[in-house]
């Protein structure tokens, strides 16, 4: 009684909690979704946020007694669910029940689900209800969690309530419902109703700061009152935010620049700014702003009749010269500063800040802003891929500071007669040696093989750019770690292989009109006999939409034959950072069917969902990420640094009684340095994504001026 006189006083004495919007505000339960214990709620988690979930609540249908020490075979599942568009969710379940790391069977499961909400805030900004829909166990190959259900929940002061209705008829077979009560911010006291058993239990959260990403630690205590009391089960969560932490708009899910930098942010536009630019203040800035003065630097005698440019230029000093030296000091390659009329002139190829090629123009962008040259009214950067020019982004310039916001985006333009500070690009990528490190992964999860199986290898990726265009490119597979089944003996030891030479390739990228270019390899890729590669993209427009055809021949050693030809479509919705993709033809390994993704960036981080029908039905989530810094080793005659991508897949047959293991469903026959992925950097070379994504240090001025 006097504990809960005390719950009770604590609850009234505490202020009044933010009601969520539209994606905040979610919670991890045990069953994979948002929720309390075992009943889903109708907030979800917010766009960009991913909970990983460890349990051992058991579920008393498919409970096991060794048959030794009649003891239950324990369960185990791994949940991941995050948020992906405002107002949905989704989750990747696994469930096993056998002695762990063993080969008996019980029930081994994989299957999706998700949830939708409906977006009542969008009339009522601050609504303390909301209302979803959902599905369960979605996609496995034999359904053992199945429900559909409709769910409500409310939230006034430290309480939540929930109340919906489930079809089953797996679980959340009719009417489900509970209540949490939140003693803290990160400590709440949880009872429950799964349309089949009461529970209780407690839940932790405690928030941690990992170099300076904002990460959730949780643990789940649980028991059921109904039935099986005093055998309890505990859950334990980490949830992070994709994309290191970046803030997302519910609205719409985009990055969204900081309204006021710190004079930390600031800082970073002016990064690396050599000390002759960083010193003294320029007379021409406004007033109460210092910027940095330029050293003279004698160059060639200006065109005549340039209007617009400052005295010192006329007299021969290039002001933009020490631009040039920044740029190159910075690590970027193929360096080129010069004016046409009172246009600044850049080229540039970005090879040191390898997330995106939005982060080096962003950094382009500010070094052009810290140079404050107030004799040029326009300002044109073209962006290069071993060395070759991709597009133009340019705009005007505004008392010396290039405008971002007002930026145009075109394909290769026009080479005019350009006033060049040297007679050739500084810093050519050319002969230079790029060495990627990076892991592999195969997986195998929940199949007959086991519960998790795998192997890990080391693949070093060398790299050396020729001429324009072309390269050569070497990458070994060295499996160093892998699981039972792989052993010597075992049933997947053939997937292991040996320490090999994967792919050796000579590359060149044609570009053949603005927006289309080819790719053409020869050599070894995946096999260890010969071949050929092609590749065309284009990209009309301002890049968002690219159709492309992909084709390969490859003649093993041992006389089989690889010829696959697929037709490809991709469209990126910038205001979501949203890509969609279709794959259709004969893929690589010989099957024949399609591929539809669906995948969305935050930050760098993409995450999407995919289904193909070839000669078996997958449905699955993948990751793609850079395992590399934001700013990489400076690209000398050898660089090293990760992968700019690093993607992995997780997937489920479906359609059959079985998840079997399954190999070669709809693989594209592209090269490590392909259109798509490499030379438009993901899909993410259009306009609209370049100046959505631009990274603070492009902003920085805009911002402190507000």
């Amino acid at each position: 009684m006097i504990g809960a006189v005390g719950l009770l006083s604590l609850l009234l004495a505490a202020p009044p909690q933010p009601s969520p919007r539209g994606g905040e505000g979610a919670d991890p339960s045990l069953g994979g979704y948002s929720g309390l214990l075992d009943v889903p709620g109708a907030w979800v988690y917010a766009p960009g946020e991913a909970t990983f979930l460890y349990t051992n609540e058991e579920d008393p249908r498919f409970r096991v007694l060794d048959p030794t020490t009649r003891e239950a075979w324990p369960f185990h599942t791994f949940t991941l669910a995050g948020g992906f568009l405002p107002y949905t969710e989704g989750h990747f379940r696994v469930t096993d029940v056998s002695p762990f790391g063993g080969t008996a069977m019980g029930i081994r499961d994989i299957s999706f689900g998700g949830k939708l909400q409906l977006p009542l805030d969008l009339l009522w900004r601050d609504i303390p209800f909301a209302v979803a829909v959902g599905s369960t166990d979605e996609g496995g190959a034999s359904p053992h969690f199945r429900s559909r259900y409709a769910v409500a929940s409310g939230r006034w002061w430290r309480l939540d309530g929930t109340v919906g209705w489930g079809s089953g008829p797996d679980r959340l077979n009719g009417v489900f419902g509970g209540l949490q009560a939140k003693v803290f911010d990160w400590a709440g006291l949880i009872a429950d109703y799964d349309a089949r058993d009461w529970n209780a239990g407690v839940r932790l959260a405690v928030p941690v700061d990992v170099a300076g990403v904002p990460v959730s630690v949780g643990l789940i205590a649980k028991t059921t009152l109904t039935r099986d009391f005093g055998r309890p089960a505990w859950a334990g969560s980490v949830s992070v935010p994709l994309g290191g932490g970046k803030r997302y708009a519910a609205e719409g899910g985009g990055q969204q620049p900081p309204s006021v930098p710190s004079p930390a942010e600031r800082g970073r536009a002016r990064e690396g700014v050599s000390p002759e630019v960083r010193e003294g203040v320029d007379h021409e800035a406004p007033a109460g702003r210092p910027s940095p003065a330029l050293p003279t630097a004698v160059g060639r005698e200006r065109p005549e009749g340039r209007e617009g440019v400052s005295h010192v230029a006329r007299e021969g000093v290039r002001p933009e010269a020490p631009l040039e030296s920044h740029l190159t000091s910075l690590g970027f390659q193929s360096v080129h500063v010069g004016a046409r009329g009172t246009t600044l002139v850049v080229h540039y190829e970005n090879n040191v800040y390898n997330h995106a090629e939005a982060d080096g123009l962003g950094v382009v962008l500010a070094a052009i802003r810290a140079a404050h040259l107030t004799g040029f009214d326009r300002y044109a950067i073209t962006l290069h891929r071993n060395g070759l020019a991709q597009a133009e982004l340019s705009g005007p310039m505004r008392a010396g500071r290039p405008d971002a916001a007002a930026m145009d985006f075109r394909w290769r333009p026009p080479q005019g007669q350009v006033d060049w500070v040297s007679p050739s690009p500084r810093s050519s990528s050319a002969g230079t040696l790029q060495l990627t490190l990076a892991p592999g992964l195969q997986d195998w999860i929940a199949t007959e093989a086991g519960l998790f199986q795998y192997v890990v290898s080391l693949r070093p990726e060398g790299t050396v750019n020729l001429w324009p265009g072309a390269s050569v490119n070497a990458r070994w597979d060295i499996p160093v770690l892998w699981s039972g089944a792989l052993d010597d003996g075992g049933p997947l030891r053939y997937q292991r292989g040996s320490p090999r030479l994967e792919t050796a390739l000579l590359q060149q990228v044609v570009p053949l009109a603005p927006g289309l270019s080819a790719l053409l390899a020869a050599g070894a890729y995946l096999t260890d006999g010969r071949g050929a590669l092609g590749e065309l993209a284009w990209t009309p427009g301002q890049g968002a939409l690219a159709l492309g055809v992909r084709a390969a021949w490859m003649e093993e050693a041992g006389g089989g034959e690889h010829r696959s030809l697929t037709a490809t479509a991709r469209y990126d919705f910038a205001p979501l950072d949203l890509q969609a993709r279709v794959e259709a033809g004969r893929f690589y390994f010989g099957d024949e069917g399609a591929r539809v993704e669906l995948s969305r960036f935050f930050g760098d981080t993409s995450v999407g969902m995919f289904y193909s029908h070839t000669d078996h039905q997958l449905l699955g989530i993948a990751l793609s990420l850079p395992l590399t810094p934001r700013r990489d080793m400076r690209p000398d005659l050898i660089q090293v640094r990760g992968a700019r991508r690093w993607t992995q897949e997780v997937f489920t047959r479906v359609g059959e009684t079985r998840n079997v293991v399954a190999f070669g469903g709809a693989a594209s026959p592209v090269s490590p340095w392909d259109l798509d992925g490499t030379w438009l950097d993901a899909g993410r070379l259009d306009g609209d994504t370049l100046r959505k994504t631009l990274p603070d240090e492009a902003w920085a001025d805009e911002q402190a001026a507000e």
